[in-house]
């Protein structure tokens, strides 16, 4: 299915079932991009972690002897063109060290809860070693596999990570912008996500993580005055 087909498939639906679609959601402030019918149509598809899949698109693949893979195919709902507008959006912003991960099955595909334990926190009303749950899209469960994002890769245990996350009514966390939110410290230095011309990823990536501390803090003193 194009993109152009999923849209008038979206046309068709009765702007009564999308109303009430749209009150499943989460009610979070305006974002960058507004997806109008398709965010409302998310609970007729799927809504989870801060992405719309859609129905009828997950492309099955035999992973290995035993298993099966679902190649999921979706939108990010939440984009963000500047660092101060995802600072604005965030409940907490936080460096955290991966200490479980924790695979769960909702409709046909896995998740993962990953669990952190909070090392630094810039923004939030948490605070360091607390433990807190990050939603993400993919891992593997009682032989299926679902393949995560290439543009934000699985966490992995024992890692460190730098989030700018919001707060779920399930009590877990998502990232921010999808795959935005969400940097890997390796070394000295934090790796943001690759995709080319991302206003996140040229503003954060690559900095190291004193430099990248002192911008996290200094914005969030000018947005919210803490």
């Amino acid at each position: 299915m194009k993109r152009e087909q999923f849209y008038d498939a979206l046309d068709l639906l009765d702007d009564g079932l999308i109303a009430e679609a749209a009150g499943l959601l989460r009610k979070r402030p305006k974002k960058i991009i507004t997806w109008s019918r398709v965010v409302a149509a998310a609970a007729v598809c799927l809504v989870v972690s801060g992405v719309l899949f859609w129905g009828g698109l997950f492309n099955q693949k035999t992973a290995s002897e035993g298993e099966q893979e679902i190649e999921s195919n979706a939108f990010f709902i939440d984009y963000y063109t500047s660092v101060d507008d995802m600072v604005k959006a965030a409940d907490i912003i936080v460096t955290g060290e991966v200490v479980d991960s924790i695979p769960e099955r909702r409709h046909d595909l896995i998740f993962t809860k990953q669990k952190l334990r909070v090392d630094k926190v810039y923004h939030g009303h948490i605070k360091s070693g607390d433990a807190i749950l990050v939603l993400q899209t993919g891992g593997s469960l009682n032989g299926m596999v679902t393949k995560g994002f290439d543009e934000i890769p699985l966490f992995k245990k024992g890692k460190e990570y730098v989030l700018f996350l919001y707060h779920t009514d399930e009590g877990h966390y998502n990232i921010q912008g999808g795959y935005q939110g969400a940097g890997t410290v390796t070394g000295n230095k934090v790796q943001f996500s690759r995709v080319k011309g991302d206003a996140i990823t040229k503003a954060l990536s690559g900095k190291s993580l004193a430099d990248l501390e002192t911008i996290i803090r200094d914005k969030v003193e000018q947005i919210h005055g803490q």
